[in-house]
């Protein structure tokens, strides 16, 4: 499945479309590593 940058929270100022899609990116793999050290992932039973 790909992902839809229109369901992402926008960003601030104009850049290209190449650009744009790393910054999402980026963020989101922040955002991930941050909520990955917050919630401890179960190990498989």
């Amino acid at each position: 499945m790909n992902i839809n940058f229109g369901l992402m929270p926008p960003l601030s100022g104009r850049q290209k479309k190449a650009e744009r899609k790393k910054a999402y990116t980026d963020r989101a793999r922040e955002k991930l590593a941050g909520w990955l050290e917050r919630e401890p992932v179960a190990e498989p039973a």
